[in-house]
């Protein structure tokens, strides 16, 4: 072999055993950074750590975007977790009511994490969303370790995929399991590579580091995210594979070691989990495994007949559903939010399907059996192909898979991209490349089919049309068939000399790619950071003074609405299976924070309660209605009895019994008392509005306005009170100021369409 054909400008891939160094080789010809730089490294790394940590932290205490998720999880879950951790440090119990349902919640690995957090850094929402930044920054930076081992260019590109990635950092900003769960994943999966001496597909494994990891990567499932239980025998499998493909465990005796070293990490972790988790509330933690799985969604739709089943496989389950008696398609809003991803991602796994499948030489032998490539490949590479594969398969068939659920997809993902990436840069001899096997082209026909009838998908998402599933299913599978016919060409081909040509016009194509990826993630960001809206935070500022400190807050919100004040709560989702136990007589409950849904499931649950609890106060969460209503006189619960009134409460009460002077003056006492508040001025302008004294009105908004500026209500108030000022007076002044807040209303909620209307009758346009 010339020196020439010798150059490695990166890492080798193990795709094939004696001759993976002929198989991939490199060219140093043309464009190149100097990857083998380790202060080119460090200061790429730094980057990317700086531009992650600034996009993940700003407007750190602000609601998630509207468009991040269809219901309600991204706004009520992630205080929920860490309601233990905000017991135990404000008044020092982990369990200050007796959750028993929410067991597997409080013995958690974020319920421990949160607590440390808080305990250094205090209470409130910026440190509630700053521990998933962190979370995913060490997350980042371990898979950056890992993947250095494997190629140096695919590190840095894996790290900047993630570290933009629209998806993933805008729920990096919100504590979710999910981020809890893929930093054990990736910790774990650093114990797992480290654990081999020398190369990354073999020599001697340490069996410390291979019992921690097992033990780690066991974290996550049981302490962490249930959905991510395939995480276990998929290591495993690795594990097995590589272990088969090392010379040095040539017999079962020195197989069985490394495995059993590694499954007894396994049983470390799950032994604990059983006598520390489930033993001591089996029945509690079986019901909320049964209600996350089935319980609340009911029978997977997926398993009902064979077309629904391929359906979800290649829709991901995410057909739109039924209009004018046929099923439209609906494109999802994981792989729509990330296209550049998720073509190199396909890219790579075609191309790691075509090195498997292919022929090639192999020492000692004429060609290399599927076994023998199988036994060979990159630990590394396996891994990650596997957890996408498993973590798809893990998530399509369910009838609730909300977005965030799909962040143990997004993680491998940008690891597959990035990795399809830097197979595109590798210089190629085709001229050792055998006969490609039988099993390349079935798996390239399927890969291939669902790619492009995910891309048809976003093409009709961005035309806002609606596409037949059949429709779409025959023009993906026609276009698959003509795509594999060219690859068989272009693939039977002989080729006789080195690919040495085109470095620089790879380079220009890989560059392209990252500017539309970078387009891409952020002109999503962008679009949110223009717009930041901080309805929950100031609502939880609201409500820590319209009420009496020994309330206690339950319902959907009630965690999110407690978490900058003092106020405690109890955990309540209205619409389980099973209504029991009785929750106000258990629990001291004197207020409810729920949306409108699940208010009409209290009703139904606790009707007796519900006549008679009295609406204190609306907060507009995310543009939808938050209602707080007092349920301590009706609860029944003896401890609720004295909850003792505060004073914006008593004002309620008085404008509900028609004594609206005695009312004003309590009012004025409170706004005085607590003079940034929004309750107060809103409620005090309402008075005012009906009797007409529009002026007041004006000035008492532009209070409210000062402490919430995001809160499109007020705007939308105050526009309407201008109109009203601009019809008695006729001064064009009011008229003009009408416009500019309905403009700013409409900006904080463009679906308002009934203001959009209004606003173009005054405006004439």
């Amino acid at each position: 072999m010339s020196k020439k054909r010798k150059k490695d400008s990166d890492s080798v891939e193990k795709i094939d055993v004696g001759t993976s160094k002929n198989f991939l080789n490199r060219s140093s010809r043309g464009f190149a950074l100097p990857w083998n730089s380790l202060w080119f490294n460090l200061l790429f790394l730094a980057i990317i750590v700086a531009l992650s940590f600034s996009l993940r932290t700003l407007y750190l205490n602000t609601d998630p975007p509207l468009g991040l998720s269809w219901s309600q999880g991204p706004f009520t879950d992630p205080p929920q977790y860490t309601t233990f951790a905000r017991y135990k440090i404000s008044w020092g119990e982990w369990d200050l009511f007796g959750h028993n349902r929410d067991v597997m919640l409080l013995k958690s690995a974020t319920t421990l994490i949160s607590f440390l957090f808080f305990k250094i850094l205090g209470i409130g929402r910026w440190q509630l969303n700053f521990i998933p930044v962190l979370l995913s920054i060490f997350s980042i930076l371990i898979l950056y370790f890992i993947l250095q081992k494997e190629s140096k260019r695919a590190a840095a590109f894996a790290a900047l995929f993630l570290g933009v990635n629209y998806l993933f950092l805008m729920y990096n900003r919100s504590l979710f399991v999910e981020n809890t769960a893929i930093f054990f994943m990736a910790f774990g999966f650093l114990f797992f590579v480290l654990s081999s001496k020398g190369s990354t597909s073999g020599g001697k494994e340490k069996p410390l580091l291979l019992f921690l990891s097992g033990l780690v990567l066991t974290i996550p499932p049981l302490f962490g995210k249930l959905q991510s239980a395939f995480i276990v025998p998929m290591a495993l499998l690795v594990l097995l594979i590589s272990l088969l493909g090392n010379p040095n465990f040539n017999n079962w005796r020195k197989i069985a070691a490394p495995l059993a070293s590694f499954i007894a990490g396994i049983m470390v972790t799950s032994a604990f989990w059983f006598f520390f988790v489930y033993f001591p509330a089996s029945s509690q933690v079986s019901g909320y495994i049964t209600d996350q799985s089935v319980g609340l969604y009911g029978k997977l739709h997926s398993f009902e007949s064979i077309g629904n089943f391929l359906k979800a496989i290649l829709s991901f389950g995410q057909v739109g559903g039924v209009y004018q008696g046929k099923s439209f398609l609906q494109a999802t809003n994981l792989f729509f939010r990330m296209p550049v991803i998720f073509i190199l991602s396909i890219f790579f796994i075609l191309s790691f399907t075509f090195k498997l499948s292919s022929e090639g030489p192999a020492p000692g032998k004429k060609k290399s059996k599927f076994l023998t490539k199988l036994f060979s490949l990159s630990k590394i590479k396996l891994f990650f192909i596997l957890w996408a594969l498993a973590a798809f398969t893990a998530l399509f068939p369910w009838n609730y898979r909300p977005l965030r659920y799909q962040l143990l997809l997004i993680f491998p993902l940008c690891v597959l991209a990035a990795f399809g990436l830097d197979e595109f840069l590798i210089k190629k001899d085709s001229s050792r490349r055998g006969k490609v096997g039988l099993l390349f082209y079935p798996l390239s026909f399927l890969l291939i089919t669902f790619g492009i009838f995910h891309l048809i998908s976003f093409y009709l998402k961005i035309k806002q049309s609606i596409g037949s599933y059949p429709s779409v299913l025959g023009i993906s599978i026609f276009l698959s068939i003509v795509v594999n016919l060219v690859l068989y060409l272009i693939l039977s081909r002989k080729r006789k000399e080195i690919d040495t040509k085109g470095t620089n016009l790879r380079w220009a194509l890989v560059l392209i790619l990252i500017l539309l990826m970078l387009f891409f993630q952020g002109r999503q960001f962008l679009t949110w950071a223009k717009n930041p809206q901080y309805s929950l935070y100031k609502s939880s500022l609201d409500l820590g003074m319209i009420l009496n400190q020994d309330a206690v807050i339950s319902g959907p919100y009630c965690s999110a609405l407690t978490i900058d004040n003092q106020l405690r709560h109890v955990m309540h989702m209205f619409g389980w299976t099973k209504v029991g136990p009785p929750l106000f007589k258990k629990f001291p409950i004197t207020h409810l924070a729920m949306d409108r849904g699940n208010k009409e499931r209290a009703l139904e649950d606790y009707p007796k309660v519900m006549k008679n609890a009295g609406l204190v106060t609306t907060y507009w969460v995310r543009n939808m209605p938050v209602e707080i209503y007092r349920v301590a006189e009706s609860s029944g619960n003896p401890h609720t009895q004295n909850y003792k009134l505060s004073d914006f409460e008593k004002a309620k009460l008085l404008i509900e019994e028609g004594q609206i002077d005695s009312a004003i003056v309590m009012l004025n006492q409170f706004v005085s008392q607590y003079p940034q508040n929004f309750s107060g001025y809103i409620t005090l302008a309402e008075i005012y509005y009906d009797r007409k004294d529009f002026e007041k009105v004006a000035l008492l908004l532009e209070e409210a306005s000062k402490f919430d500026p995001t809160n499109f209500l007020v705007h939308q108030f105050l526009g309407g009170v201008y109109l009203n000022l601009y019809n008695q007076k006729r001064d064009d002044t009011y008229r003009l100021l009408a416009i500019e807040e309905w403009e700013e209303a409409l900006k904080l909620y463009p679906q308002n369409a009934g203001l959009s209307a209004q606003l173009k009758n005054i405006r004439g346009y």
